[in-house]
């Protein structure tokens, strides 16, 4: 039985090669898209699963309210993790933790490396695993440092490091108190060294780690004894902030460690989740328009069948047989079209990862991946197959050998439904992509109100500055004599992190957070911000280290209405406005601008030179020449400033290429299943047109008539898509503070293309039927 119906199959298959080769194409493509995006949302859901107390582990996490608009911050006050282990029962355990960058030094072999200062608990409350050493003592010193695998065989080679002593950024040594294993891809803390922060409260300030006042620039994780304490303790760690700091507008609230990666909307970046609900809609829309297809096509071609299943009838075939037969075939087919689909999967995946910026590796030969795919293959098969089984098998022979069914107005109804269903998801997917398309590109060409050309920026020999305080000037002078050098400048963070703990004390009691840069003179000048009234710093003025500029959100906020020359309270300090400048936007487009004010220091972390770019290469030389004459231990690292801008939207522009590879995808299987439904159709109807041009019809008319019955439905379906894209999109723009607006241009250009898309599709068949000659398909009549 079971080779008789692989024989039929196989018979089907050869006898309908363009309808077969339609549908296994067809569902190998939504196969292998399928494929591709769920191996993407199984790695992005695999984040921080590994520990082995993830149910337990939180970090501190906290949305700042401000002009009405809440943002959420991952930095909390220095003193906050002591005051969370000594004040609330629930929790364990409780550290620190600081993102740090060091000039790494052993023996000549000089690299910058990123790390992070952390508690001692750390390897306690976090599962990375040791190589060598002892994650209990590990972090028990000060000057120690626990490095990775790959970090230790860059150093070291095959030795043993341990023991062995590093100098960091020529600051401290530490010596190497153990090797952990190289951090997994999967998880949201990534490094290369780890030094306790008992090391760190030695490098700054005292009054930073016991002030609550001074800035969140620490993160803060808890491990918690019990996770049903979880709720209890999300209440507590709330309070603690009112209670040691009442000024603060952050509200604090506790979230799982493996929630971080995907659900964390901080440093003005999208919540990754938002992206896999994203592709996950876009995989379930690709695998409904190859299932649609198959249906389609295989009810399609069913027609052609009827007679052979009456006649199985008329010899004594019951339903569940012809039942049982046509599952089989459905689930040949479907098994067929998944070996062509993994097959593109393996093809394409190289590509997939470069696309989305990861390293995927299906194990095609495991047993859970084949258990998977035998799955899908049945499921996949169950699903497509059941509607065309069904009706063949109900097939009434004394109608179908009349070959009464395929006129029927109940196929036909099922056919354009399916239709409308597979072109409405694929014109939602088309007007999805061009509205995210034209949102980054409204965002790469909005004026940021600051010129961010040919700006590179490196980081600073901070250690150097202490111990010489006329070091940056002189390397400021010098790399100022350089020709295609138009300005330089120094700052205590990067330009898309300023200090955010800081606000305005008001007259009335109020409070106006505010976000301050510390910077250097010719700061503005550097950059190209706008100056609207007032003066910049200038050293000839010795008062202006106690003045402050501000943006005009901030003066705006603060109701001042001769905002030059007042005198504010800051942080409970008196300080002079001397200008104020117009405001530019400082963080990613996700977020508004935010009052922000300007004071300066002496010492910095970056530097920013703004090169005229007239030559590039040649001026990028001069300026290594000049940073090796001043920094002869330093590697010069540098990067644009264009750069570090484009990262903020690194994901989404994933996300973007991403789309507009399953759009194509999604066009392309609903256009093969109009192929094969435009092929059968006007196969069907050859004799209707043939009648038509004996009554005296035209090409052209019998063009047009054509066209219209597709038009119909195509425009039916277009219309839900479209709606169906509206409303998905409407919600995402929202997360941003700036955004376009959906308008006819994006209505217009989606319905075009399904207009071209469904020309170019039926066309050849349309042209090829008419141009048949009425005597050859009316000679039976």
């Amino acid at each position: 039985m079971l080779k008789n119906y692989i024989k039929i199959a196989f018979r089907s298959l050869f006898n309908n090669k363009i309808h077969s080769t339609v549908n296994i194409l067809g569902l190998a493509l939504g196969i292998a898209t399928c494929v591709l995006i769920i191996a993407w949302i199984q790695d992005e859901l695999s984040y921080d699963q590994f520990h082995t107390k993830k149910d337990r582990l939180f970090m501190v996490m906290g949305n700042e309210t401000q002009d009405n608009t809440i943002t959420e911050v991952s930095g909390t006050p220095a003193p906050l993790s002591p005051a969370l282990k000594n004040e609330i029962p629930e929790i364990d355990q409780s550290i620190r933790l600081y993102n740090t960058r060091h000039l790494l030094d052993y023996e000549g072999k000089k690299s910058y490396e990123k790390g992070i200062y952390a508690g001692k608990q750390f390897f306690d409350m976090f599962s990375f695993s040791f190589v060598k050493g002892n994650p209990k003592t590990a972090l028990s010193g000060v000057n120690v440092i626990v490095i990775t695998q790959s970090l230790a065989y860059k150093y070291f080679g095959n030795q043993n490091p341990l023991g062995k002593t590093i100098k960091m950024s020529e600051s401290f040594s530490a010596k190497v108190t153990g090797v952990i294993k190289d951090i997994p891809t999967q998880s949201h803390l990534q490094f290369n060294f780890v030094i306790p922060t008992r090391r760190l409260q030695k490098s700054v300030n005292p009054k930073l780690f016991t002030a609550w006042n001074r800035g969140n620039w620490l993160n803060t994780y808890v491990l918690l004894h019990k996770e049903e304490n979880a709720s209890l303790a999300n209440t507590k760690v709330e309070n603690i902030i009112k209670k040691y700091y009442p000024e603060s507008k952050v509200s604090l609230f506790l979230r799982p460690v493996n929630d971080v990666y995907l659900h964390s909307q901080t440093d003005g970046k999208s919540k990754r989740i938002q992206q896999v609900y994203m592709l996950g809609l876009i995989a379930l829309f690709i695998f409904l328009i190859a299932c649609v297809n198959f249906v389609n096509l295989s009810t399609s071609l069913s027609l052609r069948r009827a007679k052979e299943v009456g006649l199985r009838k008329v010899v004594g075939a019951t339903r569940g047989q012809l039942i049982q037969q046509f599952l089989g075939e459905a689930l040949f087919v479907t098994l067929i079209a998944s070996v062509i689909g993994i097959t593109i999967v393996e093809l394409f995946l190289p590509e997939f990862n470069n696309m989305v910026g990861k390293r995927l590796n299906i194990d095609f030969v495991g047993v859970r991946f084949i258990l998977y795919l035998l799955g899908g293959v049945l499921f996949t098969g169950l699903l497509a197959g059941s509607y065309p089984a069904f009706v063949l098998a109900d097939f009434a022979p004394t109608k179908v050998l009349k070959g009464k069914f395929a006129k029927s107005r109940k196929g036909r109804k099922l056919k354009r439904g399916l239709m409308i269903v597979q072109f409405s998801l694929s014109t939602a997917l088309v007007m999805t992509t061009l509205i995210i398309y034209h949102q980054f590109n409204y965002i790469s060409n909005k004026n940021l109100g600051f010129n961010s050309d040919n700006i590179i920026g490196f980081e600073l020999n901070y250690a150097q500055q202490a111990k010489d305080p006329n070091y940056y000037s002189r390397l400021k002078n010098d790399l100022l004599k350089i020709p295609g050098v138009k300005g330089v400048s120094g700052a205590r963070h990067h330009i898309t992190n300023y200090l955010s703990d800081y606000w305005m004390d008001l007259p009335d009691g109020r409070k106006i957070p505010m976000n301050t840069a510390w910077v250097g003179y010719d700061y503005l000048q550097t950059f190209g911000i706008k100056l609207k009234e007032g003066r910049s710093f200038s050293k000839e003025f010795a008062q202006d280290k106690q003045c402050i500029l501000l943006n005009e959100k901030a003066v705006s906020m603060m109701g001042l209405k001769d905002p030059v020359n007042a005198t504010v309270e800051m942080n409970g300090k008196k300080v002079k406005v001397i200008g104020v400048v117009k405001d530019y936007h400082f963080k990613s487009l996700y977020n508004k601008i935010t009052p922000l004010s300007f004071a300066l220091i002496s010492n910095f972390n970056q530097s920013y030179i703004k090169l005229k770019g007239e030559n590039i290469t040649q001026e990028l030389a001069s300026v290594r020449k000049a940073w090796q004459k001043h920094n002869p231990v330093y590697p010069f690292e540098y990067r644009f400033l264009d750069a570090d801008f484009e990262q903020l939207y690194k994901s989404e522009q994933s996300l973007l290429k991403a789309m507009n590879y399953f759009a194509f995808l999604a066009i392309l299987i609903a256009c093969l299943g109009l192929f094969g439904l435009a092929a059968h159709a006007l196969q069907e109807n050859q004799k209707e047109i043939g009648i038509h041009k004996v009554l005296g019809a035209s090409i052209r008319q019998i063009i047009r008539w054509i066209f219209k019955s597709y038009a119909i439905w195509i425009g039916i379906a277009s219309v839900i898509g479209m709606g169906i894209a509206y409303y998905v999109m409407q919600t995402w723009l929202e997360d941003f503070a700036y955004h376009i607006d959906i308008d006819f241009r994006h209505i217009a250009l989606t319905a075009l293309i399904s207009v071209v898309t469904t020309l170019l599709t039926i066309s050849p068949f349309i042209w090829q039927t008419t141009r048949v000659n009425p005597a050859k398909v009316l000679k039976d009549e």
